[in-house]
Formats: structure tokens, C-alpha cells, sequence
């Protein structure tokens, strides 16, 4: 997301540097490898998350003790040394492979907040024995119902048919997520700033 680039500009320094990842499980993939080809000493996932925790308040920040992939089940520790920098709250970050758009979904879901980038990730720098961390700022809570405009942002057929079914009621909604995404953005800049200095 534009935002978030935007809010980590000038937080880089020496070694370090910021790359977008896109959207969704299959860019996700594509970033991790091409990341670990670089051969860093440490691969962080940073953006956005939507809470499953009902106590999560948009702009809280998640340090990620662990990254479980939803759709295989699969379990990736993150490196404790550098979460341990970061201020937020830890625990399980959920990875799935489409966004959750209802509370209900989010409700059965385990962990404290979901993503769709961070366990492509993990598991391609676990593979090459690289560190991981995973910091994400909650950009909607776990009460909030996502318009299917949402679940069509990477993919620009479904895209034009979710903008042609919105509805007067999506636009409040839509509202709150940009308004979420800025203050989740700022957050990051924040959590990364402690990352790379702390």
C-alpha cells in the first residue's frame, strides 16, 4: 500500500531497505524469495492487519511471536532478539488466504490479528535459515463488516464488479479503513523506527 510506503520513507538507514510486497499470498511468495535471494540477516513483513482480538483498537501494533498459515496449517516462529525491539502487543498472527470479512469469520479464526503477506514470507526465510519478524499495525477491529470491495483488491475483474455492487451503507465503512490505514501507517513508521535502531 501506498500509505504504508510513505510512513516507512526515511526510516531505512545503513544496511536496511524497504520493499513492497503487494497483495495477497501469491505476491507474498514471490517477495520472499526474492528477498531471500538478496541474502539479508533479517527479513521483516511489515503493514497492515485486521484484528481478531475484540480488544485490538486500530492503530495498536502486533509483534508477531509466531506466524500460523491459515490455509496449511503451518506454524513459523519469529525472531525473538529482534521482536523483542518493538513495542506492541505479541502473539499469533494469522496468515489466510482471502480477507475475513465478517465478524463471524474473524470470530472462528485463532490468533490476536490476520494478514494475508506474512506466512508466504516466513516460510521462504525459514527455508533459507534466515531470521524473521513480523510487525503489523491493526487497521480495522475485529467487529468491523468489510464491503466486498475489500476481498477484490488484487484482482482488477473483480475489482470493476465489487465497485459496481457498493452501496451507500459500504461508504462509512470505507471511510473508517482509509482513516484506519493512516493511523495504522504512522504506527509502523514508529515500530519500525525501534526495529532497525533499537
Amino acid at each position: 500500500m501506498a500509505l504504508e510506503r510513505l510512513a516507512l520513507t526515511g526510516t531505512a538507514r545503513g544496511s536496511a531497505r524497504i520493499e513492497r510486497i503487494g497483495v495477497g499470498t501469491a505476491a507474498a511468495t514471490r517477495a520472499g524469495r526474492r528477498f531471500v535471494a538478496t541474502g539479508p540477516s533479517l527479513i521483516a513483513a511489515v503493514g497492515l492487519c485486521g484484528a481478531l482480538e475484540t480488544t485490538l483498537r486500530v492503530g495498536d501494533v502486533i509483534v508477531a511471536d509466531e506466524v500460523l498459515d491459515l490455509d496449511t496449517g503451518a506454524t513459523y516462529a519469529c525472531d525473538r532478539a529482534a521482536s523483542e525491539r518493538v513495542t506492541g502487543r505479541r502473539g499469533t498472527l494469522v496468515t489466510a488466504p482471502a480477507p475475513l470479512r465478517t465478524a463471524a469469520e474473524r470470530g472462528t479464526a485463532p490468533g490476536i490479528a490476520v494478514d494475508m503477506e506474512s506466512a508466504p514470507i516466513a516460510c521462504e526465510a525459514a527455508r533459507a535459515g534466515i531470521p524473521f519478524v513480523a510487525i503489523r499495525a491493526v487497521g480495522d477491529t475485529a467487529d468491523t463488516e468489510l464491503p466486498a470491495l475489500v476481498a477484490a483488491i488484487d484482482g482488477a475483474s473483480q475489482m470493476r464488479q465489487a465497485v459496481r455492487e457498493l452501496r451507500p451503507r459500504d461508504a462509512p465503512v470505507l471511510a473508517r479503513l482509509a482513516v484506519g490505514a493512516a493511523l495504522g501507517a504512522w504506527a509502523l513508521r514508529r515500530a519500525t523506527g525501534e526495529l532497525i535502531h533499537g
